[in-house]
């Protein structure tokens, strides 16, 4: 007897965008795919509680909801294939961002063709969980905000990375100069890694350019 689940894109379409995480076929694959992956038999379990946080997803972010039914569908997928989870009231896994993308065809005028499509982005809580459930690091801490004025320092001994760091208390300035997290591996050594004043530009215009569609009004 074939374990294959076949799911059709038009049956996907027809169904509103809320509705895709509830088909039978789409709630047997996701629980395959996470027992399997995972070794567990936890799939039905963790398959309820990420149709309920996706569909809480869907109703506060109609920009998300808008987004094709296939793509919206491969990011709940993806929440069985990395352990991740669509649940924000502490450390969110990930987010569902909408993206327009080219489909490949033009239209009638001879311009391209573009798609609203969704696409998960994996915040550092959820990097960090899928280092740790593949065995690649124990832990790590919290990440630290280094502020002008702190004491703060980086080191290189013997190939082993130290950093130096001491908060100014009562804090000089609120301006982020840098940041840090400590990362305890699987053998016990600790690991750090850092950002600095021109690392955390760079990944704000890069975060404004990947999240314009707030700005466009998508």
């Amino acid at each position: 007897m074939s374990n294959i689940i076949e799911i059709k894109v038009e049956e996907l379409n027809a169904l509103p965008a809320t509705k895709i995480v509830e088909n039978e076929n789409v709630q047997t694959k996701f629980i395959q795919m996470y027992n399997a992956i995972w070794g567990s038999q936890m799939g039905e379990q963790i398959y309820h509680k990420e149709v309920f946080n996706f569909q809480k997803v869907l109703r506060e972010n109609p920009s998300v909801a808008e987004c094709s039914k296939m793509s919206l569908f491969g990011c709940f997928l993806d929440m069985a294939v990395n352990g991740l989870s669509l649940d924000n009231t502490s450390h969110p896994h990930c987010y569902l961002i909408p993206r327009k993308v080219k489909t490949g065809q033009k239209d009638e005028r001879g311009f391209d063709r573009y798609e609203k499509r969704a696409s998960v982005s994996v915040t550092g809580y959820g990097e960090l969980t899928m280092r740790m459930r593949a065995g690649q690091i124990r832990y790590a801490d919290n990440p630290v905000i280094v502020y002008e004025g702190d004491i703060f320092s980086i080191s290189l001994d013997n190939g082993v990375k130290k950093i130096t760091y001491s908060a100014a208390i009562p804090r000089k300035s609120s301006n982020v100069i840098g940041a840090f997290i400590r990362i305890v591996r699987c053998d016990g050594s600790e690991d750090y890694q850092w950002l600095l004043e021109g690392d955390i530009q760079r990944l704000a215009k890069f975060s404004a350019k990947n999240n314009r569609f707030f700005v466009i009004g998508w």
